[in-house]
């Protein structure tokens, strides 16, 4: 059988034709075509933080219709009214301060809380802090004396466990903080206790000792290792209920009378609060000393110069010398060499003085100075010297 011919002809007569009336072959006859969009017309949407309109063109919760704006209802809190069990984190608080390691201990008791369908409980003996949106069901919050006195806190720690009876009671291990109100609490109820753990979960802990790894049930006290006070709370909004805690008279076995100045320019660069580091852009090195001096920051420095003697081996800040996580890090002419920039990765605030715009120092600063480091530190020194005069 042969093959059907096709006929031009008839295929012409049956195509459309174009807006300019000429035949256009292979169209066929379709139903309505879909309006098209005006970019005029009103666009519905809500104002983003920057004012700009944001429009979702899939019709979610941001289009507003006709124009109106459709508001949303309160954000309802995550309410966790019949927990299996209680955590209770014992926030450090230096000073009153919340800082990025109380917002670590919070996470890592509500990642524990969440696995057995129970609740945080967040003690905070100085200071009084919103913790509603760092995962904290329950808040008790009291206002101890800011004066140093171990058995006070003690005290109130151990009434939270006599009111509360929780599962776990976790700390910071932060020497003179977490560390040291955990170690007294232990001593005092007998309970089991964990130090430094760097692995959590319900069923099994690790923890550092006499250098090697401790495996076993979580204890009822437990420290908590750095690494797992590196993760931040998610935001959600939580209830954050606030308990009262009744609390008996502690007998006063300690007079605090202040802190005595002590120079931290050579203290660990792992236990300082403030390093002051210099690198090769440093050619000054009395006013450097003197700068470090006036703020009583700790001395560090890049390899460079450990590695010509201009300071001690023990000074090196970096992947391959001392990672360190200070509040502050004052970066001297110092580029920025990866090995470097690991060593400050936990850093909470970097200052950094280079000459160079592009040094990958100034791109991790939150706050950069460019210009010549032998120009701004006695600059910053002098600058010190005239607030310290009143």
């Amino acid at each position: 059988m042969s093959r059907v011919r096709r006929d031009p002809h008839a295929e012409r007569a049956r195509a459309g034709r174009g807006p300019s009336g000429r035949v256009r072959m292979g169209v066929v006859a379709a139903g309505p075509a879909r309006p098209r969009t005006d970019p005029h017309a009103l666009r519905a949407g809500v104002l983003a933080p920057s004012g700009r309109l944001r429009v979702d063109p899939h019709g979610g919760d941001l289009v507003q219709h006709a124009g109106v704006l459709v508001e949303q209802g309160p954000e309802q809190p995550i309410l966790v009214a019949d927990p299996a069990c209680l955590i209770l984190a014992v926030l450090d608080l230096p000073d009153g301060r919340l800082e990025r390691i109380d917002r670590g201990l919070l996470s890592a008791a509500r990642d524990l809380a969440d696995q057995l369908d129970g609740a945080v409980v967040a003690l905070t003996l100085r200071g009084r802090h919103d913790l509603s949106r760092l995962g904290a069901d329950r808040h008790i919050a009291l206002d101890l004396p800011d004066s140093w006195d171990p058995d006070a806190e003690l005290s109130a720690i151990a009434a939270a466990l006599d009111t509360l009876s929780p599962r776990h009671v976790l700390f910071a291990e932060t020497p003179l903080l977490g560390a040291d109100r955990a170690r007294r609490l232990a001593i005092r109820t007998g309970l089991g206790s964990a130090f430094a753990v760097h692995r959590l979960q319900p069923s099994e802990i690790r923890a550092r000792g006499a250098g090697t790894d401790l495996v076993g049930l979580p204890p009822p006290i437990m420290t908590l290792h750095e690494v797992l006070l590196a993760d931040m709370p998610e935001p959600s909004l939580r209830e954050a209920r606030p308990v009262e805690l009744t609390i008996g008279p502690a007998p006063a076995a300690i007079e605090d009378l202040g802190e005595m100045p002590v120079d931290l320019t050579g203290a660990p660069l792992t236990e300082a609060d403030m390093i002051a580091s210099a690198g090769d852009g440093v050619t000054d090195w009395s006013a450097f000393h003197e700068l470090a001096q006036i703020l009583n920051a700790t001395v560090g420095g890049s390899r460079i110069v450990c590695d010509r003697g201009l300071l001690p081996r023990d000074r090196q800040v970096g992947a391959s010398g001392t990672l360190v996580a200070p509040k502050a890090y004052l970066a001297m002419g110092i580029s920025g060499a990866a090995q470097h920039l690991q060593g400050i990765e936990r850093c909470q605030r970097v200052v950094a003085v280079n000459t160079d715009l592009h040094a990958k120092m100034i791109e991790r600063a939150d706050l950069a100075i460019v210009a010549d480091a032998q120009a701004v530190m006695p600059a910053l020194a002098s600058l010190l010297r005239e607030r310290d005069r009143g």
